[in-house]
């Protein structure tokens, strides 16, 4: 074993072990030495990801464009960029964008990574690009049922702009074009369920579109399915405890819509007793 395979040996064991700081410092030492630029460009790439997973956003994005600047036709590292760029904590959107088109253009046979361009699209409220690149994502991998969902989600924020739109300004006129779309829409969350019989989002996402149909009994029926399927650990099924609670009103089940939304305002409180607990010292006069 060669020196600089003994360094990053000893790198790699401080990375495993979460040891960030430590794993950073004697990385940059490593960069120094005479070595190719390929393997100094996955030291630096490495470097980038401790930064990211310790919180170090700014240091992340530096290490990440060493690492391009001695291998630029790398996908990998414009994917790890896009992933920072987007993070909560940088907000850089426009240029989380451009990192991962470049990643497409150097890998475009990468499904994953469209779906990653996808999403960022839909949180950036541009969904008929969000569906563009979702179809692009499918036609790599047609029975991916994520891809089938975040395409479904896209298409509903679609739809729900178009009748807040028609409520704005008081449009009573034909609306066959939107009664088409929503079939659209259950055939693409049908089709999660034929790759995923078990996905209680799908399953509630179809339960909401039954509803808005006025379609009550299918929209229950699904409704109990995601509840049925749902495996959240961390959270309640609150939203479809709502949902079904909704319908259940409006079918004249009156004292079952009832027990429903108490649960769900129980865990409305419970949620914000919870985060007042986790915040309430967080102010300083």
């Amino acid at each position: 074993m060669t020196e600089i395979e003994d360094c990053i040996k000893k790198g790699n064991e401080l990375f495993e072990n979460n040891r960030f700081l430590e794993f950073i410092s004697f990385c940059k030492k490593i960069t120094k030495k005479d070595i190719p630029d390929k393997k100094k460009a996955e030291i630096w790439h490495k470097i980038s990801i401790a930064f990211h997973l310790s919180g170090s956003y700014s240091n992340a994005v530096s290490a990440i464009n060493k690492a391009l600047s001695l291998n630029p036709d790398n996908p990998v590292y414009w994917i790890h960029k896009g992933d920072v760029l987007q993070s909560e904590k940088c907000h850089r959107f426009d240029d989380a964008i451009k990192s991962y088109k470049t990643a497409v253009r150097l890998r475009p046979d990468d499904p994953d990574t469209l779906m990653k361009l996808g999403l960022l699209y839909e949180s950036r409220n541009n969904h008929q690009k969000a569906i563009e690149t979702y179809n692009k994502a499918l036609e790599l991998n047609p029975d991916n049922p994520k891809i089938w969902y975040n395409m479904g989600f896209s298409q509903n924020s679609i739809l729900y702009r178009k009748e807040r739109e028609r409520k704005l300004l008081k449009l009573t006129g034909d609306i066959s074009s939107e009664i088409q779309f929503l079939n659209e829409i259950l055939t693409t969350f049908n089709k999660v369920l034929e790759l995923d019989p078990h996905n209680s989002d799908a399953l509630y996402s179809i339960g909401v579109l039954y509803t808005r149909m006025k379609r009550y009994s299918d929209a229950l029926q699904y409704f109990d399915q995601a509840l049925k399927y749902y495996s959240k650990e961390d959270e309640k099924p609150a939203q479809i405890w709502y949902s079904k609670a909704e319908v259940l009103d409006k079918v004249g089940k009156k004292d079952e819509a009832s027990e429903l939304y108490e649960k769900y305002e129980m865990e409305l409180k419970k949620d914000f007793e919870e985060f007042f607990r986790h915040h309430r010292f967080g102010y300083r006069a």
